[in-house]
């Protein structure tokens, strides 16, 4: 793509956007000049977006700030547009409370990107990772965001029109911080906050305290969401048994007359409602009922957050947010850009379900939504390959269905990065076929043990067929990535890191299934080839892979949290070790068998897709 600069002119430019237009020229190529030099201009309009070419000029009518920075983002794409967009917010929620936390600088980068791709509101999800003076616990060795950090992205995100809200917890997900003997008196149960108790609310003021000298925004996201146990912990203690749905609409009044105490109008995720009212506890339960009364006492002065990132069928979206509109609430819609339990962003498992979610909401007139980015398990995914997914489903937003090459043009111009080598390097989370309850995920097979092998077995590995159709799928994979001349820099995502783990997982798959076959058969010749040729590769890969982890983590993270990485990472090496200490006494006639080879594989035991499920069978780490 032909880049060229655009040049604006001060006096002729609306002052707006003066800030936008000078930080966006330390990165892009955007430089004020003489009016006869300026090749783009710009006009406030009441009516959406309107971007032109005419000649090398491209003009931009804007109704808002943020339509004005996607729309610097097109021209320097070289693209037009004209619209009046469906939804009045186009938000992304990034998850730094499960291990990675973004540094300042990078977080500046990604708000500078959203804004060029049209997004108008940012979430942090941090349910722990800011520091509260007077509770040493919270946060504490996370990697936590200071109030001054905090003002200071959110000074930064109104540059370019972008409201940044917070997103904490104010009930449950608060693990992090209960499980120190400091926050003792907080906990209910090990991850539930300890309702109708005044040290409870008075932390919940202090949290409303920091936020509200954070952001400018007076909208903030209090979670309330899978509180699963909710009384059923030392609240019993206290109280005796109560049923949830009281303890939850007392809770809510609470904590809700506190936000209104610093001015702030809170939304919630809405799944305890519907879950509270199912037998089975499901959020998506087409039988749960809400009873009236409850119905009555949800509180008008908040906004009900629908979250789903799961279903690929468009009726489901359609029931749902009817269902919260007989309620008494039009939801705002929480869609997911899949980065969880994946080491790359998965564009093919995201669109299935982005789609139909965003075309739901279109018909049913919801006019906000936003796309989460969760780190479920450790936050491993290499992060910034999920800007690929955050350019797509803009596009989508703004009207844009099913022009890749025109995705692919916004996202060069914005990263530097190439679109489709991107969604090549995404093949790495092909879908595991073997499972009863639905295929797996890479990530099950990269953090299996070599010697139990549960998650291995798990997939029916016995089966020549299967390991040979994940082969080939993998090395196709490798193939085209490889094929691929890949950019010197841009800020896309790290595509050799991509390459070096097609070749890690590959190798180690293929490690495992002639580690397993080998022995099964009586092979020795086999498990002599596997010391002698095998192993040793796959540890040189994974020294290789240890590095590149780190280095892409340190790049845009802090560096607490990467130590559990690390420890995983290392421990796989070591049992990789072990793998071939074992096969040795085995082939010198040391020891009579390996009995870990041998364990049939019980479907009642099948392993999670978490760390600890599939590393171990003890669960103790």
């Amino acid at each position: 793509m032909k880049t060229f600069t655009l040049f604006w002119n001060s006096a002729e430019s609306p002052a707006e956007l003066h800030p936008m237009l000078e930080e966006l020229g330390r990165f892009h190529p955007i430089a004020p000049a003489p009016p006869k030099a300026a090749n783009l201009f710009f006009r406030r309009s009441g009516h959406g977006l309107e971007v032109t070419k005419k000649g090398d000029a491209f003009h931009i009518a804007y109704s808002s700030l943020h339509l004005a920075a996607r729309g610097i983002g097109l021209a320097l794409a070289g693209l037009e547009e004209c619209i009046i967009p469906s939804f009045r917010t186009v938000g992304a929620l990034f998850d730094v409370s499960r291990n990675l936390v973004f540094t300042v600088p990078q977080f500046r980068k990604r708000l500078r990107q959203l804004a060029l791709l049209g997004y108008n509101m940012v979430m942090l999800y941090t349910e722990d990772t800011y520091e509260l003076p007077g509770v040493p616990c919270m946060g504490y060795l996370r990697g936590s965001y200071s109030l001054e950090e905090m003002r200071e992205l959110d000074e930064y995100a109104a540059r370019f029109g972008i409201e940044m809200v917070a997103c904490i917890q104010t009930l449950g997900h608060l693990g992090q911080f209960l499980k120190w003997p400091g926050a003792a008196g907080f906990r209910d149960t090990d991850d539930v906050l300890l309702t109708d108790h005044v040290e409870t609310y008075e932390l919940i003021d202090r949290m409303f305290n920091f936020w509200s000298r954070a952001f400018r925004s007076r909208r903030i996201h209090i979670g309330m969401d899978e509180a699963h146990l909710l009384g059923r912990g030392r609240s019993l203690d206290f109280h005796g048994y109560e049923n949830p749905f009281g303890i939850f609409k007392r809770h809510l009044a609470r904590v809700g007359g506190l936000a209104g105490k610093y001015g702030f109008h809170p939304m919630i995720w809405s799944d305890m409602y519907f879950r509270l009212g199912s037998a089975s506890r499901d959020y998506y339960d087409s039988c749960a009922v809400i009873p009236d009364e409850v119905r009555e006492t949800i509180p008008r002065n908040i906004e009900l957050v629908y979250w789903d990132y799961y279903h690929t069928d468009p009726g489901i979206y359609d029931r749902m947010i009817d269902r919260h509109v007989k309620l008494g609430f039009r939801p705002v819609m929480a869609s997911g850009l899949w980065s969880w339990y994946r080491f790359w962003y998965d564009h093919r498992y995201s669109a299935e379900r982005v789609k139909p979610c965003i075309e739901s909401c279109r018909r049913n007139h919801l006019t906000e939504l936003f796309f989460t980015m969760w780190g479920d398990d450790g936050a491993y995914c290499e992060f910034d390959s999920m800007l690929a997914g955050l350019a797509w489903a803009s596009d989508l937003c703004y009207g844009n269905d099913g022009d890749d090459r025109r995705t692919a043009r916004l996202y060069r111009a914005v990263t530097g990065g190439d679109y489709e080598t991107v969604l090549l390097a995404g093949r790495i989370n092909y879908q595991l076929p073997g499972r009863d309850n639905g295929a797996g995920t890479i990530s099950q097979l990269f953090w299996d043990d070599p010697l139990m092998q549960q998650g291995f077995r798990s997939f029916n590995a016995l089966d020549g067929d299967w390991y040979e159709c994940c082969r080939r799928e993998l090395e196709s994979a490798r193939g085209a990535l490889r094929e691929r001349a890949l950019p010197e820099s841009g800020d896309g995502g790290d595509l050799r890191y991509a390459r070096l783990l097609f070749d890690v997982v590959i190798a180690k798959l293929h490690y495992q299934n002639q580690l397993r076959t080998g022995y099964l058969a009586g092979d020795r010749e086999k498990l002599a080839g596997l010391l002698r040729e095998e192993l040793p590769g796959l540890l040189r890969l994974m020294a290789r892979f240890q590095a590149a982890f780190r280095r892409q983590w340190l790049n845009k993270a802090r560096p607490e949290g990467l130590e559990v990485i690390q420890i995983r990472n290392s421990g796989l090496t070591e049992r990789l070790r072990e793998s071939g200490r074992r096969v040795r006494a085995f082939l010198a006639g040391e020891v009579s068998a390996i009995p870990e080879l041998e364990l049939p594989c019980d479907t009642a035991c099948r392993p999670g897709e978490r760390y600890h499920q599939i590393a171990t069978g003890s669960g103790l780490i």
